[in-house]
């Protein structure tokens, strides 16, 4: 049976500044689908995937969330329909970090630390949910990521791919509908992106929607449905995640997919 539709972009436009960008672009996700955004560094991937929950002017077009927002579970659900990750939320997170400390330091605060579990419990933005509640399914949701051990400690302490995950949890505390995770294996040598790639593989067996944002063709997770390859702010192609590497393919006169268009 065919999934249903997720989101729909209709055509639009996004405004950056004060020049035109992504024009009259057209994408649909749908619930059986996992994606993946692909090309070159300044290709419009992150713009693409920002249009997907308002991160981004959108001056034409259409922008439909078909499913209503919260995965349906009224116990312990939040209001928003989309999670993201990205090398952004790095920088706030350390910059609001240096600023809690400052505010710590003045007022003899010092030996306070702001630890994963407080980074991941700040996720939830509305609930009705008990503290007791709150509680368990951060642990849970800790588990999944694979980070219960590093609960309680200081998040200055952790390395790349830990804060990675922390900050997935946190993304997963309001019950997405979508995880969309831009540039996720950045900083990760090889041992540790295996170990986080599986990660990611079983957030999808359990039923999370992906939009994965990369420009390594090997960083495509194997569970990745469709590939939409954007160059220079426009789709060169999309769809099946077969269809697009034969048509990469063929356009490059070789058998190394897209890793000879990114």
């Amino acid at each position: 049976m065919a999934g249903q539709p997720l989101i729909t972009l209709d055509k639009i436009s996004v405004r950056l500044y004060d020049a035109l960008y992504l024009r009259n672009i057209t994408w649909q996700i749908k619930s059986d689908e996992q994606w993946a955004i692909v090309g070159p560094n300044g290709s419009g991937k992150t713009t693409l995937a920002k249009a997907l929950f308002g991160g981004v002017p959108v001056v034409r077009g259409s922008v439909t969330h078909h499913l209503p927002a919260g995965n349906g579970n009224k116990s312990c659900s939040g209001s928003h329909s989309i999670g993201y990750v990205s090398p952004e939320l790095f920088r706030e997170l350390f910059e609001r970090e240096e600023l809690e400390a400052g505010f710590r330091d003045f007022s003899g605060r010092i030996h306070e630390i702001t630890t994963a579990r407080d980074v991941i419990a700040r996720g939830l933005k509305k609930s009705d949910c008990s503290q007791e509640e709150m509680q368990d399914r951060l642990r849970r949701l800790a588990e999944k990521t694979g980070i219960g051990a590093v609960l309680d400690r200081d998040i200055c302490g952790l390395s790349t791919g830990e804060l990675c995950k922390v900050l997935i949890a946190r993304s997963l505390m309001d019950n997405p509908e979508l995880l969309i995770l831009d540039e996720p294996f950045n900083g990760l040598d090889d041992s540790s992106r295996k170990v986080f790639a599986d990660n990611l593989d079983r957030l999808i067996q359990d039923g999370m929607n992906v939009v994965l944002i990369t420009h390594r063709f090997e960083e495509i997770l194997p569970r990745v449905t469709h590939i939409l390859y954007v160059k220079n702010g426009e789709i060169h192609a999309s769809g099946n995640k077969e269809d697009v590497l034969r048509f990469a393919a063929r356009k490059n006169n070789r058998q190394d997919g897209l890793g000879s268009l990114l």
